[in-house]
């Protein structure tokens, strides 16, 4: 919640000082979908254990300042569903799998250069994770996997069309972490699959990677953000 508050702070300064320039704001919701991965370098070494596909999901909520049409710094807040699933050997010819879910509240701060109809965008993100399940079992509030961690995030994307005071946009994401996902005594036990640890040394860090698509609905605030807004070049084309 302290983020959250010094987030939208730093945007509301960014507003007052920037009104010698040409500034506007927007906000928008965004949906995306994509995959996740976990990865440790004893397991990926190990080459009887592989992953398996599982669906991502993130619903967010952006509040923006532009200055001109260039450059923007926006605070997103966001709800993300994550899972992974590894498939190795158990017995014999058999196989076994270990599934991993985690849903997670995220807080980010970026900033986005524009030459449209393009833009590329950076920064970091805090994610809380309040649920993570291992085979459908509940585990317990950051014993074996951490319940806040810090992520770097990468994206590109164009604008797709707009109207009015109403824009689409779409775009790619690539969120990394930068600190272990898996806690002290989860790593102790071989999380995240402590099953093979007799067989193949889990190394003690296990990095997160989320990959997104992602669609949004932007929302000019104003009337002045409404005038800049129109003049945004859009892969669509625009309507008055």
């Amino acid at each position: 919640m302290k983020r959250t508050i010094l987030h939208f702070s730093f945007l509301l300064l960014l507003c007052q000082t920037a009104s010698a320039q040409t500034a506007w704001v927007e906000a928008g919701l965004k949906f995306g979908f994509g995959s996740a991965y976990l990865y440790n370098k004893g397991i990926a070494n190990w080459e009887y254990t592989h992953s398996k596909f599982r669906p991502c999901y993130r619903a967010a909520v952006k509040f923006a300042v532009n200055f001109d049409l260039s450059h923007q710094i926006a605070m997103e807040g966001s709800f993300n569903h994550s899972a992974h699933t590894f498939i190795y050997p158990a017995t014999g010819t058999a196989t076994d799998e270990t599934v991993i879910q985690w849903n997670t509240i995220s807080s980010g701060l970026f900033y986005r250069y524009s030459k449209s109809p393009i833009y590329l965008e950076i920064g970091p993100e805090v994610d809380f994770a309040y649920s993570v399940a291992q085979d459908d079992e509940p585990l317990p509030d950051g014993q074996y996997y951490r319940n806040r961690y810090l992520s770097g995030m990468v994206g590109f994307g164009g604008y797709l069309w707009q109207s009015g005071i109403i824009a689409i946009e779409s775009g790619v994401r690539l969120h990394c972490a930068l600190t272990n996902f898996v806690t002290e005594e989860g790593a102790f036990l071989d999380y995240p699959i402590p099953q093979i640890g007799a067989f193949s040394p889990v190394t003690d860090f296990t990095q997160l990677f989320r990959s997104e698509i992602l669609l949004a609905v932007n929302i000019a605030i104003g009337k002045s953000s409404k005038k800049m807004f129109q003049q945004r070049d859009c892969v669509f084309g625009q309507t008055p």
